[in-house]
């Protein structure tokens, strides 16, 4: 039975997860064209027939009475995959609907099973007074013990980068953390016990009120973790965490019941009810489970560290571990006593004998971490002064500790406020991720209608964004990256702006913004887009042929022009710089008169790429010292490929006919500071890009630049139209502007700050002082944090000033806001 109940759930639980993930505008186009792993196709593709499998087996384990219902039910539920597959949900509501649906079949099969139960559990009569003694030190050893897995998981593979004082304080402060919450979770067990005791039939309602904790804890951690990653808020994600957490809580109390039925004795309490499963553990059992489980979690940590989606999947597993723990020492106590001697030899049932045996061995492992715990922060605080509580150093490098150990900044999470800069945060949150059939009415967005001068042959403009790159993966901007001597070369003949920056820290938003020149609503994807599309429109007037890489997002965005030739036409996505590269170099000569745009942008970097299709190189790689192997190897492999094609250009005789840019639309956190990818944060390696930009000999002279001041990628469709002779170029702080002038103009003066946000949730932040100061408000954490962006790639974290940065929330504010009146969708 509880095989069918865990497949049961599995497919519940990816067919709701898939629904959501088809509802987020963010992640639907991904879903569309089948960017799953293999495990999720294979899911996907057999949805139907994998539903028929576990329905039936399902059906098997219902009392005679009962089968018939659930069939007809089961009979409904396939005949509505059928007519409407999985595989065709769209970004509407839907697909969420269908995220609620899907957890329809756990709950009826659960609700059938609990109201006609095979065998009745067999309950104590009233509570047992001593449990409390066997409750406070499983919670404590087991916040502790998590506490003591994950910490140790962060120090072997990051070590201490602030120093081994900094991390005993850290590794202290988040013992206490843990200690306190599970003090606080004894507190609450306890008061509820308390009133439980007046009760009939205690310990049957005692269970009651488990199951109704653990559906609430569930449904919180939907909720507030989950649907806000995916910017869900509201009563949907109130109600869908509500369904969810039902479903899977009555699957765990369900679980717990088929086992209390076969237990020998009583069940004594609700905690007893629900660690049935784990009952008659001996001590050396309860050690080996407790092994295998911390053994798995470091496991599983540094396995999805890569996949994590904002920290979601280590948070969970960092409570799922908690959870694990618990039951385990709570279930585990066998009654033995703790200490030897006289103490031990007296008369059975007394008070201290029986208080003995009941103390449990996690107790002196709780009482052994916590005296460890004060000894590491005496030391810390004497090893190194300026971390004292009173420091201002203090809240970095625990900010910096729970960057790399999540059960420390699940446990934070609980303790910290989320009234500090609230009205911001709620802000934000009603500008982001805008459905997409909201009603856009834009002011007039145009750079500009004045027509270039005529007469002069356009430029060929070829323009690579390679998605995810980060600089300092490229000698020409980090001397000790020895492994791209050809973009290297390139970089010595083209002007290298050294401070180059994207506005968005995902390609969901930093691709349209290319195109527009500006920033952009927070949507995926506006639409129409055209009347932001001032690239396109550029090209219309010049007169250019398009040969353009059309992924998921171009294919949403741009309009079909007569003379389109699409690059990498048989690729689904994933585009290789290699492959296209090969492409145009058998085009090279069809170039002419006319003037060609290239534009493209592979993905050999991206990190969901490199996880699909596996990493060749060590991480230890002796040719990348200081860097990530498996992405340095495949950066010096595209650098080869696209030597080769600069090679054939030049001898094509088009070279000095052709702009030829080499950028990218985000960087990426390679885990340096225990975060991976760039899906919801922004960090200066998330932000900085490189931008090298080649002009021809003709088009170069008489202009100037400066590549230490500040760039960024929507600088390039202004700076195209300035090159191209366009004039009268929109000037306000939506829109980029142009890379160079001409030698008699005064030099542009000092930017603004710069707004800039993550693609995919309420994650904003500001540019100040020149390219120099980062300020994030992050309203998915609620938490605010500030960054000197030099020295590269990663900068470092300092202390937000509280002037600075109520003046930073407040400038925030306000372009969010002028962006919702320009466009038209004030909320």
């Amino acid at each position: 039975m509880n095989l069918a109940r865990l497949a049961l759930l599995v497919w519940c639980l990816l067919s709701s997860a898939y629904a959501l993930l088809c509802h987020n505008p963010l992640s639907w186009p991904q879903m569309e064209a089948g960017f799953l792993p293999h495990w999720g196709n294979l899911f996907l593709r057999g949805h139907l027939a994998w539903f028929l499998l576990v329905a039936a087996a399902a059906a098997a384990f219902l009392p005679r009475g009962k089968r018939t219902g659930f069939a007809a039910c089961g009979a409904v539920g396939a005949l509505l995959l059928f007519l409407h597959p999985w595989a065709a949900l769209q970004s509407d509501p839907r697909s969420l609907a269908a995220a609620f649906l899907a957890w329809l079949p756990l709950l009826l099969w659960e609700g059938l099973l609990l109201v006609s139960p095979e065998k009745p559990v067999s309950w104590e009569a009233d509570l047992p007074p001593e449990e409390g003694a066997r409750v406070l030190p499983a919670l404590l050893a087991s916040a502790l013990v998590s506490c003591t897995v994950f910490s140790s998981v962060s120090l072997l593979r990051f070590g201490a980068p602030d120093g081994p004082a900094a991390a005993a304080l850290a590794l202290a402060w988040s013992l206490q953390v843990h200690a306190a919450l599970a003090v606080l979770a004894f507190a609450v067990w306890n008061f509820v016990r308390s009133l439980l005791g007046w009760t009939a039939a205690a310990p049957r309602t005692e269970a009651a009120v488990c199951a109704a904790g653990l559906w609430l804890v569930l449904a919180l951690v939907v909720e507030r973790l989950v649907l806000h990653s995916m910017s869900i808020h509201g009563a949907p994600a109130l109600l869908y965490g509500a369904v969810s957490a039902a479903a899977v809580a009555a699957a765990v109390a369900g679980w717990a019941r088929s086992q209390a039925q076969r237990a020998a004795s009583p069940i004594r309490s609700g905690l007893d009810f629900f660690t049935a499963p784990l009952r008659g553990l001996s001590g050396r059992s309860t050690a080996a489970a407790a092994l295998a489980l911390g053994l798995a979690a470091a496991l599983l940590t540094a396995v999805c560290a890569a996949l994590d989606w904002n920290y979601l999947f280590r948070t969970l597993l960092a409570m799922l571990t908690w959870a694990g723990f618990a039951g385990l020492f709570f279930a585990g106590a066998t009654g033995r006593p703790v200490l030897r001697g006289p103490a031990a030899r007296m008369r059975p049932g007394t008070a201290p004998t029986q208080e003995l045996r009941e103390a449990h061995g996690p107790a002196v492992w709780a009482a052994g971490l916590l005296a460890a715990a004060w000894f590491a922060i005496a030391v810390a605080v004497l090893a190194a002064p300026s971390l004292a509580l009173r420091g201002q150093a203090l809240p970095r490098v625990l900010d910096r500790h729970a960057d790399f150990e999540p059960s420390f900044r699940a446990a934070r999470q609980l303790f910290s406020s989320r009234r500090d800069n609230a009205s911001l945060f709620a802000y934000l949150k009603r500008h982001t991720n805008l459905p997409r059939d909201t009603a856009l009415r834009p002011e007039d967005m145009r750079l500009s209608d004045r027509p270039g001068p005529g007469g002069a042959h356009p430029p060929h403009l070829f323009l690579f964004v390679v998605d995810s790159l980060r600089p300092d993966y490229l000698g020409a901007y980090a001397p000790g990256a020895g492994f791209t001597p050809a973009l290297d070369a390139f970089a010595a003949e083209s002007v290298v702006f050294r401070r180059a920056f994207t506005a968005y820290g995902g390609t969901g938003l930093a691709e349209p913004s290319l195109w527009s020149g500006s920033l952009l609503p927070h949507m995926h994807f506006p639409s129409p887009f055209a009347p932001f599309d001032n690239l396109e429109r550029l090209l219309k007037m010049d007169g250019y042929r398009r040969w353009i890489s059309m992924g998921v997002i171009l294919k949403a965005l741009l309009e079909p022009l007569p003379g389109d030739r699409s690059l990498d036409a048989g690729a689904v996505g994933d585009y290789k710089f290699c492959r296209t590269l090969r492409e145009l170099e058998a085009r090279l000569p069809e170039l002419g008169q006319e003037p060609v745009f290239v534009y493209t942008q592979p993905e050999d970097l991206h990190i969901s790429i490199m996880n699909r299709e596996g990493r060749v190189a060590y991480r230890n790689d002796p040719r990348f010292p200081g860097r990530y192997p498996p992405y340095a190897e495949r950066v010096q492999a595209m650098d080869a490929c696209f030597g080769r094609f600069l090679a054939k250009l030049k001898a094509s005789g088009r070279y000095e006919d052709s702009v030829v840019i080499l950028t990218a639309d985000h960087g990426d956190s390679l885990g340096e500071n225990g975060f991976w990818g760039h899906a919801f944060a922004l960090r200066p390696e998330i932000l900085r890009i490189p931008l090298i930009v080649r002009l021809p000999a003709a088009l170069r002279a008489g202009l100037r630049w400066d590549a230490e001041a500040p760039s960024y990628l929507i600088d390039l469709v202004p700076t195209l139209y300035a090159l191209l002779g366009h004039g009268g170029l929109r000037q306000d702080r939506l829109f980029g502007r142009p890379l160079f002038w001409k030698s008699g103009d005064p030099p542009p003066g000092p930017r603004p700050p710069q707004l800039v946000a993550s693609s995919y949730g309420p994650v904003y932040g500001l540019l100040t002082d020149g390219g120099k100061r980062l300020f994030v408000a992050d309203a998915v954490d609620h938490s605010t944090r500030c960054f000197d962006v030099d020295p590269p790639p990663l900068g470092r974290q300092i202390p937000c000033a509280a002037r600075a940065e109520a003046a930073d929330g407040l400038w925030l504010r306000t372009v969010v806001g002028e962006l919702a009146r320009r466009f038209g969708y004030e909320r």
